[in-house]
């Protein structure tokens, strides 16, 4: 991406007016404190980026009294600048600490005045996200565009302002995308790009609209571009100096798999993340299929998944106490019936969707607007995936409301506490919402919906209950005695009720990036094993690489990636979990000896 000289003063003027400095600010307003090098301090740091190292100390009025620590960054010549967000009212002052003698000890103070925005997100009960500082809940839905920062100018404005009116939250986007070159060399930035993004980053937070900023499409490309730890520390304190003060979630890569060394890469950085990020936005890695892989490295706020599979994310959502936002919510290609039904189907999952570069006003984007419009007339902060149903699938928050997806019109029957519920049947094409004229009083829903030859949204609802409950946005309306919790896993091999039939464990001895056919049977038939997701994940524990879905389905090939195993030979554990229709999760562990492929 090239820019001429006029039109990179033209940005960096705009953007001077839109963040001003850090004299009269609002809350939630980016601002800058900007520190001119004298030529003494030029020269002994003739690369400011490679060897300057000044941080803004920040510290809000009483009564809170909290420091935030930013980094500054090179914007070019002798300026640095430090990029913070006031998130109270009041004055407040900062401190200059830093290897450039001239800057270190300088203080000042500024005011900041209310403002009535909600500030960034957290995650919250579990599976949910919440803005701290106002407790309002977020509803995360996002557009995935990689190439967001190259976009002509047109073309990122028509953009911005269809997302931002069609109800999105994120806008997901790629710091390095193929074919930009963000930085020329490890310590040499260019500027031209990183003005043009500023520009874009605050244009997309004064939408209202969070960025999901991923550093580089892999961990490959991470270590290629800046090969050494310090480089690429360098690189992350860099981004994270010029972007933290917006409304921005990290993602360290696009996916961490593809190379043995690219767990550790990405590990590094992320813990670097947590030491640098003062406002501490969600971080966490893409991956190939999901990033749970990287929780117990202990510096992941959320799960990334990318996997149209319902079996993915149903059984994720019964282990992890972490938000899940799935960036493959449908199959590469997917339009109309299949788009919406993968959407929906992801959302019972229990997930939060984030499609991919969808025409602006494309069928699908009106499917993804509907989406937004419904969650919205529900406590979607609390709805978690419900299973005493058949005909659908649904989410609900047990005793105020039900949420039902319909992929295939006929019988319904959906489990319900003995209230009256009002009753909406919603077009999930068109956001068309029906209510029925009498209100349902049962314990038990049954029924069908209006027209057969589409897919429908049932949403049973205690309106009246609702109004009263949505005077406060609470995380804990749910019953006292039976919390959000994760379940327990039954692990016990007698209550198992399938089993493994190939490859015999203990017995085959498989080979590292080769396929494997796999079956699994079912031991019993039962009400709850009507319905069964299987799940797949293997790990050479020893070898450090961590943990692979190789596969789903009862049967099939499972991938045993040839990353995983380091050494010639090890252990390959192999963890089957499976969900049945009633929500119980199994985990069936077994174990194979393992090899690299002959050369």
């Amino acid at each position: 991406m090239r820019f001429t000289a006029p039109f990179l003063l033209m940005l960096l003027a705009a953007l001077a007016r839109a963040q001003g400095s850090c004299q009269a600010v609002q809350e939630w307003t980016p601002c800058e404190v900007t520190l001119e090098l004298s030529d003494q301090a030029l020269k002994a740091h003739p690369n400011p980026v490679a060897s300057v190292e000044l941080w803004g100390e920040f510290r809000s009025p009483a009564p809170r009294y909290h420091t935030r620590r930013l980094p500054a960054y090179w914007d070019g010549g002798n300026r640095m600048v430090i990029r913070f967000t006031p998130d109270d009212a009041g004055v407040w002052t900062y401190r200059i600490t830093g290897n450039v003698s001239e800057a270190e000890g300088r203080e000042g103070k500024f005011t900041v005045s209310e403002n009535a925005q909600n500030g960034f997100i957290r995650p919250a009960n579990l599976h949910f996200w919440v803005h701290p500082e106002t407790l309002k809940p977020h509803l995360w839905m996002g557009d995935d565009h990689a190439d967001l920062f190259t976009l002509g100018a047109g073309e990122f404005d028509r953009l911005l302002a269809a997302r931002a009116s069609q109800k999105f939250t994120h806008l997901r986007a790629m710091v390095m995308p193929p074919g930009a070159q963000p930085f020329t060399a490890p310590d040499k930035p260019n500027l031209q790009y990183f003005a043009a993004m500023d520009a874009r980053l605050s244009a997309i937070y004064k939408s209202g609209l969070a960025t999901d900023l991923v550093l580089a499409p892999d961990a490959a490309t991470l270590a290629r571009v800046f090969p050494s730890w310090a480089e690429r520390e360098r690189y992350l304190r860099y981004v994270i100096a010029r972007y933290d003060a917006f409304n921005v979630s990290w993602e360290i890569a696009g996916e961490f798999e593809g190379s043995a060394a690219g767990r550790n890469i990405v590990k590094e950085l992320g813990m670097a993340l947590r030491r640098f990020d003062p406002y501490k936005h969600p971080g966490t890695s893409g991956a190939q299929t999901t990033s749970s892989a990287l929780l117990g490295d202990k510096w992941v706020s959320h799960i990334v998944e990318n996997s149209p599979d319902p079996a993915v994310g149903s059984i994720e959502h019964q282990k992890y106490a972490l938000p899940l936002v799935n960036v493959g919510i449908a199959p590469a290609g997917a339009t109309g019936a299949a788009f919406r039904k993968a959407l929906w189907d992801s959302t019972m999952n229990g997930q939060w969707p984030v499609s991919r570069i969808l025409a602006e006003n494309s069928a699908e984007t009106k499917a993804m607007q509907t989406w937004a419009e419904t969650l919205a007339n529900t406590r979607y902060w609390e709805l978690e995936p419900y299973f005493e149903i058949d005909g659908g699938r649904a989410v609900a928050l047990p005793d105020v409301e039900y949420l039902v997806y319909i992929d295939k019109p006929g019988p319904l029957s959906v489990v319900v506490e003995k209230h009256n519920y009002d009753v909406y049947w919603i077009d999930p094409a068109t956001g068309e919402r029906t209510k029925e004229k009498k209100d349902w009083k049962g314990e038990e829903f049954t029924g069908q919906p209006p027209d057969p030859s589409h897919d429908w949204i049932l949403h049973l609802s205690r309106d009246g209950h609702k109004a009263g409950m949505l005077k406060s946005y609470k995380f804990d309306s749910r019953d006292e005695d039976v919390p959000n919790q994760l379940q327990q896993v039954e692990t016990s091999i007698a209550k198992m009720p399938f089993t493994l039939v190939s490859p015999k464990p203990d017995e085959t001895a498989l080979t590292a990036g080769e396929n494997v056919p796999f079956e699994i049977k079912l031991r019993r038939e039962t009400k709850g094993t009507r319905r069964m997701l299987y799940m797949a994940t293997g790990e050479v524990v020893l070898d450090g690489a961590g943990a692979r879905v190789i596969g789903t389905g009862s049967s099939g090939t499972w991938h045993i990636p040839a990353e995983m195993l380091v050494n010639e030979s090890g252990v390959l554990n192999v963890r089957i979990e499976a969900l049945n229709a009633a929500g119980k999760l199994y985990a069936l562990d077994v174990v194979f000896p393992i090899r690299k492929a002959a050369k």
